[in-house]
């Protein structure tokens, strides 16, 4: 696992300028989610903003989780990969992820059996998940959405498509937790 820190440099005017080129006060949580300087708690976002989403890619073949890794490391995100189902259950029980990218056919624990596995898991099932499979596997992997899986990637990756799924999957896990979170805040208000 390689894990890259997002670069930040001083900006014209004393503020830091963040490794997505916005500027940003060290003391604001910078709009695309990377933060300098002390947390602020009442900030929306993510508590651990400042750490690039982590993701695990899942496939037995070694030349399409190389391709993935590649590309999604360009986009600044910490990718781990696993060969199979059971040892990406394995790695998701380790350590934490936003994100799965899963494989829809692997030998030892296939995707379909993996997705039912962290779905059912109540420490993993919030894990946002897009299944990734051949063209001919469609509805397969209708199916997979159907047990909850967050969407969907073909093989050959179109370098666009697999962009914005991921984003697009990132950005609905960071919704999530952040309507979680202000529910719990609610809640807890109105037990004081």
């Amino acid at each position: 696992m390689r894990i890259r820190k997002l670069p930040v440099r001083p900006g014209n005017d004393g503020h830091q300028v963040m490794a997505c080129g916005v500027d940003s006060c060290p003391e604001q949580a910078c709009p695309r989610g990377s933060r300098v300087g002390k947390p602020d708690e009442n900030a929306l976002v993510a508590p651990d903003a400042a750490v690039a989403p982590r993701i695990l890619v899942v496939d037995d073949n070694h030349v399409n989780r190389d391709l993935l890794r590649i590309r999604l490391e360009r986009e600044a995100y910490q990718v781990e990969e696993a060969g199979n189902g059971e040892l990406a259950l394995a790695a998701l029980r380790r350590d934490r992820f936003d994100l799965v990218l899963l494989d829809v056919m692997m030998p030892v624990l296939d995707g379909i059996e993996t997705l039912q596995a962290i779905k059912r898991d109540p420490e993993l099932r919030d894990i946002s998940v897009i299944m990734v499979s051949a063209v001919g596997e469609l509805d397969t992997v209708a199916r997979c959405m159907e047990q909850g899986a967050d969407d969907y990637l073909t093989k050959p990756f179109n370098p666009v498509f697999l962009k914005a799924r991921v984003r697009g999957s990132l950005e609905r896990r960071r919704l999530r937790e952040l309507e979680r979170r202000l529910a719990a805040a609610g809640s807890d208000g109105a037990a004081g």
